[in-house]
């Protein structure tokens, strides 16, 4: 299965996105990923914070911090650290609370994405 089809199979276009864009850092902390943070799993992570203030998806850190071995706060601040790096489109910021990450996603490329869809009827 293509990296393309694994993101078109999953509900939430953005989420799926936001997924991505953590297991290609987490990349960078593993040599090889194991199947528990496969983009599906990593996907499953990701949930709606409690307050819409504190960012479009919280990803609490304890499941990946087990997988390496590693205190969740550690992997908290490194990981954002990763994904504020990276560039994405799909990272606005980033607020480290604790062991959990609040993720922003930017209007624009929901907009970008959802548009398209709404017209089309998808």
């Amino acid at each position: 299965m293509t990296y393309s089809s694994v993101i078109g199979q999953l509900h939430d276009h953005s989420k799926a996105q936001v997924a991505a864009v953590i297991q290609q850092a987490l990349s960078g902390f593993l040599s090889e990923l194991p199947a528990s943070l496969e983009l599906d799993k990593i996907y499953g992570m990701l949930e709606r914070p409690p307050e819409a203030t504190m960012g479009d998806y919280a990803l609490p850190c304890f499941r990946l911090a087990k997988e390496l071995k590693r205190k969740p706060q550690e992997v908290a601040e490194e990981l954002s650290k990763a994904l504020t790096a990276s560039g994405s489109p799909w990272i606005e910021t980033i607020d480290t609370a604790g062991a959990f990450l609040n993720i922003h996603v930017p209007a624009a490329a929901l907009a970008k994405h959802l548009v398209p869809a709404i017209l089309d009827g998808s």
